[in-house]
Formats: structure tokens, sequence, C-alpha cells
């Protein structure tokens, strides 16, 4: 039925769409013309906050009973948050006073991304340190929490700061790569570093990027010819009102061989020694070592043994021999691992005082990323007698979103591992994450040791609460609950301990550190005993002063419930710190504290560190309270780098020469450079590659601001071609470049002497010439140098190396009828000589001579 009048209806055809932040949506509506009269509708759209229109709804024109679909896209921004959003439009047709509303609806989901870009990087260093910046930003539309980790393909040190980060949605930050190149690098390398980024949330959300920097060696130091073990040494000298005493070590690790997997690492002291040597499957340790085998056949004791382990595929076994003051121990564990996170383990130990056995069996389990199990069942007893005491141990962790659990269980019976009392230790941690990041956790631990009813248990529970934070970014705060109840049926004393601790961090501008704690604890004997408590306040500070730093600390407690109430004890004191040239630093505490004996102490810190190099570390420490005088130690440490060698590299080969002048005399200061290498000449001129790989190379020098007026013999670049074991020795010369200047004339008075008899010859006058681009020829040992003459007829040949010369004029160019006057000019010039030449042009002499009686008689033409 058709309705008098305009009439409009609109409705949408597309459904409730789910749309992706930054991806494009599509939306259809239709248009129906109800009425009698043709139309003209214009549209107007409303897009929440955040959402960009792409193509807007089009303007229609509908005649009576007809309709039309119009097609409409939006597209929500990269960091829309997650929810239900609402586009709307309306077409109206402004002339009937008709409009039709429709309504979209949209659901855009939490997605996480993020993205990593290179902001800065240098393209190569000189062995040196440098610095990388990347910029990680998010691009989903959630809260992350980002975990930023720095990985390379050399394996130097390398540190990304911040090490993580907290992004709203769209948010950015800068992290900073720090690169330590080591100073001794002995050839030129790419280093790559990738930045790697992860939500702690969700491991899924991942991004990285790289760079590439070469790393240009410096030198080619002696080392690098040879097969070096590091080592450092340390001795530390001590000396009290007792008397003194030295204690000195040797710490290192590294190969005995270039080639080979083999490393041996040595830990040596004036207490004890030990050796490692490790392979790929195989690692052996001699010397002064726990005797362990898992944590229910780890025992309390050390001695001098040895302890073997092969690995082969998922099989790993470990065989010790221990030699102790109270016996011999032997041990063995046999383990085999599934798949990396799956193992199984058997070990067993005999004990050095009583001989018996110890057995263990452990199983360790990870079903998934977030889950962690693991449980390991031990016995006790000698082989005619069988299990004697038992034990149990168990480990679990679980994580999940932002909840962590972890559980751990340890029974041991009394005689188990030759213990004389058995020992029980539970303990639980729950710990949650909470909005602005804030984290919850509670622990409980219980601990048994000896049997109840024995007159020996004793019995500890302690309950914590603890809740962190952060507020503002730079305040940091940590809540404390804590509640601790001991017995001991040998002393018959039950005590309960409760205490409350509050600590507040603040982080000023200008790298200040202010840090304050509030604590209260209570104790109380049980079940009604006596009570006493106290609150305690402390201070400290970190205030950085230009080059040095202070650190004011201040405790105080008071009692306020007991036996002693009122009265305040006070301990506090302040550490001056400064750091002077020349890697010095200088750390100066006192301190103070009341009571009923008073205390002060002092201590002074003295260190010596340069960079890669020995250092020396002084410290004087003093104390003295109300009853007793000074008391004092000093003690001085001395740490230096070691390297013993092992032989010398078959694999290279070595060049060394001086670098002299003229007179031959050494020049020093001369930076020799052999393709990426280079090394600097001595007070002798000397200079040494002594490791260079086998190839060619061109060697050049440089001599400094000057170095282009002064060239050497030979010539370089020098080309050398280097073997393995080949060692190659090389003078050069420097020497200052000769010139040679002058110009080029013409002799206009030429003649030639008459013969006897003939009548006088008339000279006819040569043509005009020019002495301009005339090519003027230096031939040497060294070469040929050519220069032309300048308009004037001048030139100069710069850059000459001393020796003999031959001056010429090349034929070609020559004016005609001119010829040089003498052929060539033999000039000698000595380093830095200026000489002076004059090359002569000569016409070339014409005659007409008349003899007496003679016709001229034309030539005949040619037929």
């Amino acid at each position: 039925m058709e309705r008098p009048g305009p009439a409009v209806l609109a409705r949408p055809l597309t459904g409730p769409v789910t749309a992706a932040p930054g991806s494009p949506v599509a939306l259809l509506a239709r248009l129906d013309n109800a009425g009698s009269v043709p139309l003209e509708l214009t549209p107007s759209a409303e897009a929440p906050p955040g959402w960009e229109l792409i193509v807007p709804p089009p303007a229609v024109q509908l005649a009576p009973r007809t309709w039309r679909t119009a097609l409409i896209a939006v597209r929500p921004g990269p960091s829309v948050p997650a929810g239900s959003y609402e586009v709307a439009v309306t077409w109206r047709d402004a002339f009937h006073g008709v409009s039709a509303p429709v309504r979209f609806r949209l659901t855009v989901p939490a997605i996480g991304r993020l993205d990593v870009a290179l902001l800065e990087s240098p393209a190569y260093v000189v062995a040196e340190g440098y610095r990388l910046r990347f910029v990680v930003r998010n691009a989903g539309n959630r809260f992350e929490r980002i975990h930023v980790q720095a990985s390379d393909n050399l394996g130097l040190a390398i540190r990304a700061q911040p090490g993580a980060l907290r992004l709203e949605p769209g948010q950015s930050a800068v992290v900073t790569v720090s690169v330590e190149v080591p100073s001794a690098l002995a050839r030129t390398v790419y280093h790559r570093v990738v930045l790697a980024v992860s939500s702690e949330d969700d491991p899924e959300v991942r991004a990285a990027a790289a760079a590439s920097v070469e790393v240009v060696a410096r030198t080619a130091p002696l080392r690098a010819a040879y097969r070096w073990f590091p080592l450092t040494a340390t001795w530390t000298s001590h000396a009290t009102p007792s008397g003194p005493g030295l204690d000195w070590s040797l710490v290192g690790s590294g190969r005995l061989r270039e080639s080979g997997d083999g490393t041996l690492a040595v830990d040596v002291s004036s207490q004890a020694a030990r050796l490692t040597y490790r392979l790929p499957w195989l690692t052996v340790t001699a010397g002064r070592q726990p005797f362990s085998l898992s944590p229910l056949t780890r025992f309390d004791r050390r001695g001098d043994g040895l302890d073997v382990r092969v690995r082969g595929g998922p099989w790993e076994s470990v065989l010790q021999a221990m030699a102790t003051p109270h016996g011999v121990g032997l041990g063995a564990r046999l383990a085999y691992a599934l798949d990396g996170v799956h193992d199984a383990s058997l070990q067993l130990a005999t004990l050095p005082e009583t001989g018996e056995v110890v057995a263990s069996a452990t199983a360790r389990i990870t079903p998934w990323q977030r889950l962690y199990l693991e449980a390991e069942a031990g016995c006790t007893g000698r082989l005619e007698t069988g299990c004697t005491s038992h034990a149990l141990r168990t480990d679990a962790t679980l994580a999940l979103a932002g909840w962590s659990l972890s559980a751990r269980w340890d029974d041991r019976e009394a005689g188990y591992a030759g213990r004389p009392a058995g020992e029980r230790q539970r303990e639980a941690t729950l710990a949650v994450d909470l909005p602005a990041s804030w984290r919850l956790s509670g622990t409980v631990r219980e601990a048994l040791s000896g049997a109840p009813g024995s007159g020996t248990a004793a019995t500890t529970a302690e309950h914590r609460l603890r809740l962190t934070g952060h507020r503002g970014g730079s305040t940091g705060l940590s809540l404390e609950l804590g509640r601790r109840e001991q017995a001991s049926e040998a002393t018959h004393v039950r005590q309960r301990m409760d205490e409350t601790r509050l600590y507040v961090s603040h982080h000023m501008d200008g790298g200040a550190l202010v840090g304050q704690e509030i604590a209260y604890a209570r104790w109380q004997d049980l079940p009604e005993g006596p009570r006493s408590a106290s609150w305690g306040y402390g201070l400290s500070a970190y205030l950085p002063v230009g080059a040095a730093s202070v650190g004011p600390f201040l405790r105080v407690e008071r009692p306020v419930e007991g036996e002693q109430t009122g009265g305040f004890h006070l301990s506090g004191g302040v550490q001056w710190r400064w750091r002077l040239p020349r890697s010095i630093s200088i750390a100066v505490t006192t301190g103070w504290k009341g009571g009923p004996t008073a205390e002060q102490t002092a201590s002074v810190d003295l260190r010596y560190q340069p960079p890669a190099a020995a250092g020396l570390r002084l410290t004087l420490q003093a104390a003295r309270t109300d009853v007793s005088p000074w008391s004092w130690q000093l003690k001085a440490t001395y740490q230096a780098p070691l390297e013993l060698p092992t032989g010398k590299r078959p694999d290279v080969g070595s060049l060394e020469g001086r670098v002299v002048d003229a007179d031959g005399a050494p020049v020093p200061g001369v930076v020799v450079r052999l393709g990426t290498l280079s090394a600097v000449t001595d007070r002798d001129g000397r200079f040494d590659f002594p490791a260079v790989s086998p190839g060619v190379y061109y060697l050049t020098l440089r001599t400094g601001p000057v170095e282009k007026e002064v060239w050497s013999l030979p010539q370089t670049p020098w080309r050398v071609a280097v073997a393995p074991r080949q060692r190659l020795q090389q003078t050069f010369r420097l020497v200052t470049p000769a010139r040679v200047w002058g110009h080029v004339e013409v002799a206009l008075d030429g003649r030639t002497p008459g013969r006897s008899g003939d009548a006088p010859a008339t000279v006819v006058a040569p043509p005009p010439v020019s002495v301009g681009d005339l090519v003027v020829e230096a031939i040497g040992d060294s070469g040929t140098r050519t220069v032309l003459t300048a308009t004037d007829g001048s030139f100069s040949l710069e850059g000459l190396l001393p020796g003999v010369y031959r001056l010429r004029l090349r034929p070609e160019g020559l004016p005609p009828l001119y010829v040089p006057d003498p052929a060539e000019a033999t000039v000698t010039l000595s380093p830095g000589e200026r000489r002076h030449v004059i090359l002569t042009l000569r016409p070339v002499v014409r005659r007409i001579e008349v003899y007496e009686g003679g016709e001229l008689v034309p030539e005949a033409p040619a037929p």
C-alpha cells in the first residue's frame, strides 16, 4: 500500500561485526523510499573516538517505491581498547523534512602486538665499545608488561637498558644496548645484535629487530700469534694486632689447544686446589670439591677427590671418589633425559664415616611451560640390613596468568645419611599480580627437627604476607606482615614473634635515592608468658654530589612493652665515596651505635682499577666500644691478569720491519696498516705483526699531518703475500720528495759553420712557435713522470723520489722545424732537493746556396 507524502526507511544489512584494531570493516545498509515523492538523501555519520571513516556514506537519490544499498567502511585505530562500539549513520531529505537513522554494532577484541625498530646504529667502530638504540612500540590495544633481552653472535658483553617495560596501547619507549668490545681484538669482525621483546603475560606476543656493525681491529697483539691460557692472580695480605697473613689464588678457564672442544678450568689457592677439564661428552674434576650427587645426597662435607661425568645422547653418568678425614666416600649417578624437560635419575653413595649406602631416585617433569614438578625419594642402609631410614623431597611450581604458586616438601628421618635427628621442612608461596603494578604474596614455612616427644625436637612455623608495588613510577612501597613461632623441647621455650614492616624508597631528580623503613616487632613466651615489643625507624639516602656521593643512614629503636620501656637506641653513620681520575675510587664510612655499650666504627676503602689491567685495593677497618680499646684490620689485595703461552699457532704468518728516515735514523710513531690490522712504530722505528692470516695484503704508512710530503722506499701501498709459518721482514725508508721545475725557451740565432770553398748560406727565419702544452718527461729508476708545460713554457714535477732522472721533451707535439737541444738533460736529485732546469728548442737550419754560372731550372711536373 503506497504511503502518501514522503517516507524513508533504513536498516542495517551487516550484523554484529568483529573489528580488528587497524583493519578496515565494510558495513552495508538498505534505504527504502516508501512514499510517493522522489527523495534526495544527504548522509551524516558518527564514529567512536579513535575510529576512522575511510569510505563515507554516499548521498542517495530514490524514486518513489524504490530501494538502494549503501556501503560504508570504517577502521578502528590500532590502539582502540577492547569493547563494544556503535557507528551511527542518518540520511536526511532537508526539503521534505524526513530522515532515516541506522546503527551498526561492532566488537573490538583484545589484541597484543609489539613492534621493534632500529633507531640508531654506527656503521663501524674501531675496537671500542659502542651503543645501539631501538624503539619498542606497543602496537596492540591492551596494556603490556614487556621483557627485553639482547643477544649477539660473538658472545660479547652486552646490556639492554631498561630490561623491562610497561607500555600503554600505542606508547613507545627507547631501549639502549651497550656493547663492550675487547681492546685486544685481533681481526675485523661483524657484530650482529638482536633485540627481542616479549609480553610477560603472553609469551606468544613477541617481536625482534637486528643491527650489524663492523668492528675493526686496532692492533695486532702478540698474543694472537700464540695459544694462551688466561688466568687471574690475586694476592691478599692482611694485618691485625695479632699478626699478619698472606693468601693467594689463581683462577682461570680456557683451551689448551687451538683446535678441539676441550677446556680446562683452574682454581688454585693457598687453601685448596681444583682442576676441571670439559669436553662435550665428558667432565672431569679433581681436587677440593663438595661430595654431592643430588639434593638428598648432598652432604655437608668437602674433600679431595675425583668427579667424572659422562654424557651421551639422553644418558648421563657420574662417578665420585672423595677422601675426607673420616674416610673415603664413593658415589655414582645415572640419569636419563626424555626430551630435555622430563628426566629420571638414580643415585648411590657410601658415607665416609660409617660405610652405609645412601640411595635416591629423582623424577622431573614439565608437562607444560608454566608447570614444573620434581620429586626425589632416598634411603640409607647397609647392604645386609636393607633400608633403615627414608627421605622424601618434592618441589613444584605453577604459573598461570598473573598467579604463581610454589610448594616444597623435605622430610628426612633420623639416621638418614648419617644425620643424628630427623628433619621435616615444608614451604608454600602464593603470589598474584594486582592492577597498577602491585603484587601480593603469601608464604607459609614450617620446620621440624627431631622426633616429637624425644626431648630434643624443635619446631619453627612462619607465616608472611607481603604487598609490593610502585606509586608514580619513582616511589616503591613494600608492606610485610609476619608471624614466627619457635618451640624447643630441650629448653622448654616456646616463643612467638609478630612483626610489621613498611619500606618506602623514592628516586629523586639527579639520581638521589631515599629509603625509609618502619618496623614494629612483638615477642611473647607461650602460652601466656611475658611480652615485649619495640618499634624502629630507619632512614638511608644516596645523594650524588658531582664526582662524589654521600650516603647517610640512621636507625632508631625504642622498646614500648616489657621490662625495658622508654628511651631510644640510636645508631647511624655516613659514607662518602669519591671517584677520582685514573680509575681511583675512595670510600670512607663512619658509624656509631648507642645502647648499654656504645660502639664506634670507621673504615677506609681505596681502589685502583684501570680498564683491563691489574687492580689494587686497600681496606682499613677499625672499631671500639666503651669497654674495649680500638681494634683494627688492614687488608691489601692485588689482582692482575696472567696468561701462560701453550704454543705458537701454526696457521698464521708474521711481518716485522723498521721505518727509518733518509739518513737511516729510526722514525717512531708511524702508524703501519696491514689490511684491517695496524701497529705503531716504537722508539727504534720497529713494528711487528706477529699473527697475520695467510693471504695477500697491501701495507700503508701514516706519518702524521705532513704525510703528503713524505714518501717511502719501497713505495706504499706495498703488496705482500703472507703464507702460514712464514716470517717476513722489510725496512721502509722515509724520504722528502724532490722537485724539478723550469721552463722551455726558444733559441732564434741558429747558425751552422760554413764549409771551406762554399759560398755563404742565407738563413731562413723559422715560423712562430708556442711553448705551451709540450710534454716533459722525467725518466728514473722508480718510473716515468710526465707533465704539460704552461702557456709561458713553465713546468713543475712534484713528488720525485731521490735518484737520477733523464729529462726530455717528448717528440710528439713539438712544433715543426724545431728540435730539443740537447735531446736529454740528466739530473741527480737528493732528498728534498729543488732543481731548476731549462730545456731549449732550436730551429732546424735551412740554407739556400747560389753557385756561379748555374741556372735554376724548374722541376718537371710529375707525369
